[in-house]
């Protein structure tokens, strides 16, 4: 089967794993067990390679009860933690993909690579997955601390997208910034030193051009005293500037700065007699 597997196109293995199983070639629950590891791991797109009914009965088949695949070993459901927090990117429609990662760095990397090739934006979906949800765990083939889920199982609600605005707060490990209207007292502290989310995929951004989260924190950095009010007029203008569809979209610092000075002059203005 090794030798088989080795020879063939790597959108064609799932085939030939059904194909082994269904007949009676592969039967050795070890034997299936590595070809089942060879094989999703080896697939560029293994969510698109077969279905994803055929791939949870693949896996049951090499699985025991109250067990997972990692890698080519058994290993409890119980070792691993209740609930996972793992991330998935995704083009419309892909949602319910059986691919998830514990790294939002991975994700991220994921959704721009992706974005980039499909020529449409991708969504990062997040979920506090139970553990009876693994089927399988891989990480070394690929460095991807990939988890193989079966999403039939989620409960309604579970998954939640990750809005593109907190994507840098993730990368960088801090906490986005409060909403608008809520308390704004020693938001002026947050970080300002934030990765781009252009970094993992090795895209240069030119200098001087900002995210709708790295606009806000300007606007929260200039605007030190101001009344709350004017802080959430400020802020809904200048998020109003940027596409809620374009995720990657950048503005240029000239463009908010202006912004931010035309409604603080207006402000100004309105508070005169």
């Amino acid at each position: 089967m090794a030798e088989l597997s080795a020879r063939t196109g790597r959108a064609d293995k799932p085939a030939l794993l059904v194909h082994a199983v269904g007949t009676g070639v592969l039967s050795e629950p070890g034997e299936l067990r590595i070809a089942l590891e060879d094989t999703w791991t080896g697939t560029e797109w293994p969510g698109l390679a077969a279905t994803r009914e055929l791939w949870v009965m693949l896996f049951e088949e090499a699985l025991e009860s109250g067990m997972y695949l990692d890698e080519t070993e058994l290993r409890p459901l119980q070792a691993l933690p209740e609930t996972l927090q793992v991330y998935r990117a995704a083009a419309a429609g892909h949602e319910e993909g059986m691919s998830w990662t514990t790294s939002f760095e991975r994700a991220h990397w994921f959704a721009i690579r992706l974005g980039a090739i499909a020529r449409r934006p991708h969504r990062i979906f997040e979920m506090d997955a139970p553990r009876q949800m693994v089927l399988a765990s891989f990480h070394a083939s690929r460095d991807e601390h990939e988890y193989v889920l079966d999403t039939s199982r989620a409960a309604p609600g579970l998954r939640r997208e990750v809005l593109p605005e907190e994507w840098e707060y993730l990368l960088a490990g801090t906490l986005p910034p409060e909403p608008a209207g809520a308390e704004l007292d020693g938001l002026g502290s947050l970080p300002r030193e934030q990765h781009s989310p252009f970094e993992p995929s090795g895209m240069g951004v030119p200098e001087g051009w900002v995210t709708r989260a790295e606009a806000i924190r300007m606007v929260l950095g200039m605007g030190q005293g101001w009344p709350p009010e004017q802080m959430i007029r400020t802020l809904t203008t200048i998020e109003a500037l940027y596409d809620t569809h374009d995720t990657g979209e950048r503005l240029s610092e000239a463009t908010i700065i202006d912004a931010v000075h035309t409604i603080g002059g207006d402000s100004n203005h309105e508070d005169q007699p």
